[in-house]
């Protein structure tokens, strides 16, 4: 994709600013004023994207919303993550459903590159997550189910054109819905499901040295249906996933090193704990964001209070559902910040989809549409850089398309 391309969005394609500003600068008022002509005549939403002139985003503001495609070949951008890396460019990891690949995004500053890292190991199978983790010396870790095989997958690589990529565990139906994260040293950690015969349960790895894993079985009593790890410095693990089947399940929290493990359920049974994503506050506070489903649905922010857990409503639909495809975290302020997707029925039977972000100042949730051009916001991932910008990679389940949204 070339970068006048990349500027010159499709028609409704800009991304939604709240609220429009008008520059008075000539030819940049003439093509807003024209933008917004087609909108009223389609109905669609629309912000400026490179619809001004060359300086830029018309809204000067970092206040706006900017969405792109970065992959259109056919069938593709399946359970995306995203990451920032310390100049605050994006880096994308993402399943295409055509030709079954682990691909790789980048954006240099210019324009995107898209690069392989694993091929045939998609099979289009519903709990093949992938996660993106980029350390202190700029290096690319990623996890990943090769679900063709059954197996639980780590690559990483210097540059991003070679990768290392090794099995992590290979023994039973392996490597359902993982997450990583890294330690101080840049070590990765794992959390998974696993099946071996008819047991399922939560499993850790962690590598030890070079090529060197250590896997740890955690909770052997249900199927694994989510899971997320957040890691402290010295090692420590806090690990939030749900365990059980939908309608059953619950959620549930356990954290340990090597040697001792704790477990605490915070909820269930029932349709609770989905999408479950954990991070780690100041003074290693714990806190999961996850959705929840019982008639209205919501996206739920549970925090660690001493042996408790205090539990809150960030986003509730009384018709649709919310909290979909949820990631935290915490910025250097401290604030919880929350991607997310909703789906809210529409006229007659179409479904209304949004990407959706969330963030908390001084007690209360703010709340943004930062997509809603289309199907969007499936396999939604978010990425906070140094400046505190978001960044969010999702799919658009209409197209098949991979897109990527930044805040400025």
């Amino acid at each position: 994709m070339s970068a006048p391309d990349r500027l010159l969005p499709r028609l409704g394609e800009c991304a939604i600013l709240h609220p429009i500003t008008v520059m008075w600068k000539g030819i940049v008022m003439r093509r807003i004023f024209l933008l917004v002509l087609l909108a009223l005549a389609t109905g669609a939403s629309f912000a400026f994207w490179g619809c001004g002139d060359d300086d830029g985003p018309v809204d000067s503001q970092p206040t706006a919303w900017f969405t792109e495609f970065v992959d259109t070949a056919e069938l593709t951008g399946y359970f995306t993550s995203v990451a920032v890396d310390a100049t605050g460019l994006p880096h994308i990891v993402y399943f295409d459903g055509t030709r079954d690949d682990l691909n790789y995004a980048y954006f240099d500053g210019t324009e995107w590159h898209i690069a392989l890292i694993d091929p045939d190991v998609f099979g289009k199978a519903s709990t093949t997550f992938t996660t993106l983790v980029i350390d202190s010396q700029g290096r690319l870790h990623v996890a990943y189910t090769d679900a063709e095989n059954g197996d639980l997958k780590y690559a990483r690589s210097d540059d991003g054109a070679v990768w290392d990529i090794q099995p992590v565990d290979t023994v039973g139906a392996v490597g359902v819905y993982p997450a990583m994260a890294l330690d101080a040293v840049n070590q990765p950690y794992i959390s998974y499901g696993k099946t071996v015969d008819t047991v399922s349960g939560l499993y850790v790895a962690f590598l030890e040295g070079d090529s060197l894993w250590t896997r740890l079985q955690l909770d052997t009593t249900g199927e694994v249906s989510f899971s997320s790890i957040a890691v402290e410095p010295d090692g420590e693990m806090h690990i939030a996933y749900q365990m059980g089947l939908y309608g059953f399940a619950s959620l549930r929290y356990t954290t340990g090193n090597n040697f001792l493990w704790l477990r605490d359920t915070l909820a269930g049974p029932g349709s609770l704990g989905q999408y479950c994503s954990i991070d780690l506050g100041a003074g290693n506070v714990p806190s999961i964001a996850y959705s929840s489903g019982t008639g209205s649905w919501k996206l739920n922010l549970a925090t660690r209070s001493g042996s408790d857990w205090t539990v809150e409503t960030v986003d509730e639909s009384a018709t649709g559902t919310t909290g979909l495809f949820c990631t935290l975290l915490f910025d250097s302020a401290n604030r919880p910040r929350i991607g997310y997707h909703e789906e809210v029925p529409g006229a007659g039977a179409e479904v209304r989809c949004l990407v959706k972000y969330a963030v908390k100042n001084s007690g209360a949730w703010g709340i943004e549409i930062a997509d809603s051009l289309g199907v969007v916001g499936a396999y939604l991932d978010l990425a906070i850089d140094s400046e505190g910008r978001p960044h969010l990679s999702y799919q658009d389940r209409e197209n098949s398309d991979l897109k990527y949204a930044v805040k400025r």
